[in-house]
């Protein structure tokens, strides 16, 4: 995570490359105990996809930035590891700022 002081910090840490998504501290905060909230539970299992993926719908993280990839691989080409890695890239505005991938 790289944290920035404003939207103009991180354009110019980005320096012309595309960005992921932008969300705030706050929701990064959020999503952070959604994700990992029931974790030292006696109970804990980990989360499906279904399970992760209704958690970012339910923090109205959507778009395709935030789809998770179906269990299966899809068949035909793969992303390069440059598009993947691009795709996981993600800012956080409102105060604070940062970079987060997933």
């Amino acid at each position: 995570m790289n944290l920035f002081r404003s939207e103009e910090h991180v354009s110019r840490w980005l320096a012309g490359r595309e960005p992921g998504a932008t969300i705030s501290v706050g929701k990064l905060s959020e999503l952070a105990h959604a994700w990992w909230d029931d974790r030292l539970s006696p109970h804990w299992r980990p989360h499906s996809r279904d399970d992760n993926q209704a958690i970012l719908d339910r923090l109205g993280l959507a778009g395709r930035f935030w789809r998770l990839p179906d269990a299966k691989p899809a068949a035909g080409p793969q992303p390069s590891s440059a598009a993947t890695a691009a795709m996981q890239r993600t800012q956080c505005v409102e105060g604070s700022f940062g970079a987060l991938s997933l």
